[in-house]
């Protein structure tokens, strides 16, 4: 789709959580383009269950797939002196409100949102976590959340984001958002700033 558009899009597979190939991955771009001019970090894994059902297993492998994840971009960034002009990091609702069931969720989006505040704070660079509400469905994608969990944010009047909009979202944010913004929540089209 971004081909078609007229975008150059070139894909590099790694574990986000293994320095390492995070390290290989940041380099081979900036050898390839001279230069990194933004990060957008978003990374996931959905395992509701109440905290009585919850392992800790499952529990370590919902917050690290955020988390730790988030943590060696940022460790290699500043390792290899990299200062892109922004760095967003997508978050969740979940942070911000709570889901039932999402307590791994929810403390991993806490602790990206803690994480990249303490990366601007320490380097005086742009960096904000966006509490993504749910996404709508659109054409050939399915939208962010099964019906039951949609069913449950409409109750909270928590509304479906509209995807051209949610993109519009960052790129306003970035283009004319107060740069000491560390988090925003965006959901049905609605903006909450935080410092």
């Amino acid at each position: 789709e971004l081909r078609e558009l007229g975008a150059q899009v070139r894909y590099h597979c790694a574990d986000a959580s293994d320095e390492e190939a995070v390290h290989q991955v940041i380099k081979q771009v900036r050898e390839d383009h001279g230069r990194i001019d933004g990060l957008v970090y978003g990374a996931g894994v959905i395992e509701d269950r109440l905290i009585a059902d919850k392992d800790p297993e499952s529990f370590n492998r919902v917050f690290g797939a955020k988390v730790t994840g988030a943590r060696a971009m940022l460790d290699v960034l500043d390792d290899m002196g990299v200062a892109p002009g922004f760095v967003v990091l997508f978050g969740s609702i979940s942070a911000a409100f709570g889901s039932r069931g999402q307590v791994d969720y929810a403390a991993a989006n806490d602790a990206l949102e803690a994480l990249g505040t303490a990366w601007a704070d320490r380097g005086g660079r742009r960096c904000f976590t966006v509490h993504w509400g749910p996404w709508a469905p659109t054409g050939q994608h399915p939208g962010m959340v099964a019906p039951e969990l949609a069913r449950e944010y409409g109750r909270r009047s928590v509304g479906m984001i509209d995807p051209a909009q949610g993109g519009l979202s960052v790129l306003r944010e970035l283009a004319w958002g107060d740069p000491g913004i560390r988090v925003v929540t965006y959901f049905a089209g609605s903006v909450s700033d935080a410092e």
